[in-house]
């Protein structure tokens, strides 16, 4: 199913069909085509037909050229009715039809689709689905880039501009939880397992990829975190670092059966959706990774797998828990912290959100400083419009989102999403806050973010970065928790951006976009060749946008068609070293698609990865491992 092909570089789909009955006799058989996802019964055409009274395995191709251009090639357009999604849907049926006239059908589909601004080599089908969007970085230091991308079977993939794996590459995590014998938790004693030759899966990777170097050898090295909590690096030729994986408390791995009775409280766990930061938290020359967790604690590891001192610290503080209120607790911290310098260039401090409405800052000593290393004063409240709590949606309606930070004469401030819809502006040093406006949509309204995170970048040419995020419509969202399900609500979405220093979005980037961003970060950077970042975003259905950094006007050959949902940030680099930018983006279908544009590669990039930079510092400014990601290093 939803095969990505293209007519120009293959002439044909292969289709192999069983085909029986169950009741004895002369049965036909046909085997057609439809463009389109479901075609009318006058659409289709046959490719082939025939007869039998046996079961028998048909065979025919499909050649392309009998399907016309003007239906895979030309730009993409989106379109209200969200049909766009399937626009490249080509649809093979098989039917039998038997003595009595019974008839049976199977049905699949497949992308016919050609781009030609996609690079050659692209799209690549990785085998599994990818949640981590892609990391462009001079890995193997030959003056070339690579991309960096990891999948969810727990594979950690390098390509080449050509689209070829990197030398040493691919690598794999260890075993799945339950899939290691030698742990407390082992399922492959059980008959289902122990009897199945499949092969066992691997401890799988959601959160976006960081790339620095952590052992001061001046070569690059790749971080990944699983969604278990493991968190591995390994050397540009593929091989792990010394002291790796290192791992979170395995203490919160499982619950005791009986699960405790422990109302409103979800009780810690064990794993991590929250990418890698790399920073030199300790102020030793060298990076250190930072790692938020599922079990309340955010992490701290050298490049040589040992904790650094202080860490882990706790986000559960008494403080937290407001008084006189029924106080639903759950400890995971899912977003990517930030990491500033709040109390002087003595030490960085990472930021982070836990599962409630408040910003904490720590201190870079972490638990050597008093007060389990929260910065004096610390934590910020901030007041949302709902908190929302039900198992089914998680963390995706509490909390925070990965917040933003950047540098003002007057000290560091961030910017950051709590619960469902409200974004504040905190002043790091002062703790005041100030509350943003709202974006507006032409269909839908008010947009407030649902599920996003922001951006920081200079669009407007200040000494002030401008805040990019997604959105949907208050409205449409609030319809959709509170209706009957299965009302079929239609959610509208955009983009915003907005101006820090008074709060207000500018109007001319609200934009629509197809579908929904999810769990994203928009990346800005130059696509349309003006030397002004723009604003792209990637979405959950099939479509990769690009704003003007000038208009908010879609930028010429943009929205690009990308065959299914992606997570987090698309990566922006000159991947061919041409002098201009191209954008890669993954897909949760497993394609790796990597598009060029006339993006100057000379023009400051703002946020060229998830969560800023690729090392996901969160800091606009320090423009942190930038040259890792240029041509020649530069």
């Amino acid at each position: 199913w939803y095969q990505e092909m293209d007519p120009t570089t293959s002439r044909r789909v292969r289709i192999r069909a069983a085909v029986a009955t169950r009741v004895p006799g002369r049965y036909t058989w046909t085997v057609e085509y439809g463009l389109g996802p479901q075609p009318l019964e006058s659409e289709f055409v046959t490719i082939r037909t025939g007869h039998g009274r046996r079961p028998r395995t048909v065979r025919k191709s499909l050649r392309f050229r009998n399907i016309p251009s003007s239906f895979w090639g030309g730009d993409f357009v989106i379109t209200s009715d969200r049909l766009s999604i399937e626009r490249y849907d080509v649809t093979v049926r098989v039917r039998v039809t038997d003595a009595t006239g019974l008839v049976g059908e199977d049905r699949r589909a497949f992308h016919l689709r050609h781009d030609a601004s996609e690079m050659p080599g692209f799209p690549v089908y990785l085998g599994s689905s990818g949640e981590s969007s892609p990391t462009i970085t001079d890995l193997e230091g030959r003056g070339t880039l690579d991309v960096v991308v990891a999948t969810a079977d727990g594979t950690v993939h390098v390509l080449r501009a050509d689209g070829r794996e990197a030398p040493g590459f691919p690598v794999t995590t260890g075993p799945a939880p339950g899939m290691d014998p030698s742990s407390d938790v082992n399922y492959l004693a059980a008959p289902r397992w122990r009897d199945n030759p499949a092969a066992r899966p691997r401890d799988g990777i959601a959160a976006p990829t960081a790339v620095g170097d952590l052992d001061g050898d001046g070569q690059l090295d790749i971080v990944a975190t699983t969604m278990s909590g493991r968190t591995y690096a390994w050397r540009r030729d593929g091989t792990l670092l010394p002291g790796f994986p290192v791992e979170t408390d395995r203490a919160f791995a499982h619950q005791p059966v009986p699960v405790p009775d422990t109302p409103y409280h979800r009780n810690r766990s064990t794993g991590a959706l929250a990418a890698p930061v790399l920073v030199d938290l300790d102020r030793d020359g060298r990076l250190d990774i930072v790692q938020a967790a599922w079990d309340g604690h955010v992490y701290a590891w050298h490049g040589d797998g040992t904790a650094v001192a202080g860490w882990p610290v706790d986000t559960d503080y008494p403080a937290l828990r407001p008084s006189g209120q029924t106080y639903a607790r759950d400890d995971k911290v899912v977003t990517t912290p930030a990491v500033v310098d709040i109390d002087g260039p003595s030490s960085s401090s990472p930021s982070s959100g836990p599962i409630s409405a408040y910003l904490l800052a720590f201190y870079g000593q972490g638990t050597a400083r008093p007060n389990g290393g929260l910065i004096t004063g610390w934590p910020v409240a901030l007041q949302g419009l709902v908190q929302g709590y039900g198992t089914a949606q998680d963390f995706i309606t509490e909390g925070l989102t990965s917040p933003v930070v950047y540098d003002l004469p007057t000290g560091p401030v961030a910017v950051v999403t709590v619960n469902l819809f409200t974004q504040y502006l905190v002043d790091l040093r002062t703790r005041a806050t100030r509350q943003f406006g709202n974006a507006s949509l032409a269909q839908g309204g008010a947009m407030v973010p649902f599920t996003t995170s922001p951006s920081a970048g200079d669009l407007l040419g200040g000494s002030v970065p401008q805040i990019a995020q997604s959105g949907s419509s208050a409205s449409d969202v609030v319809t959709g928790v509170v209706e009957t399900p299965g009302m079929g609500i239609q959610v509208h979405s955009g983009v915003g951006v907005w101006d820090p220093l008074t709060g207000q979005s500018l109007s001319q980037f609200s934009q629509p976009i197809q579908g929904l961003a999810f769990i994203s970060a928009p990346a800005l950077a130059d696509v349309s060749g003006d030397g002004v970042a723009d604003v792209i975003l990637a979405t959950d259905s099939a479509a990769l946008h690009a704003w003007d950094g000038r208009t908010g006007q879609p930028v010429a050959g943009f929205p690009k068609w990308t065959g299914g949902f992606s997570l987090f940030t698309p990566a922006v680099a000159d991947l061919d070293c041409d002098g201009r930018l191209e954008v890669a983006v993954m897909t949760r279908e497993g394609y790796l698609h990597v598009f060029r544009t006339n993006g100057l590669a000379s023009a400051a990039r703002q946020a060229w990865h998830w969560h800023q930079d690729n090392r996901n510092t969160g800091h606009w400014g320090p423009d942190a491992g930038a040259g890792e990601g240029r041509c020649g290093g530069t």
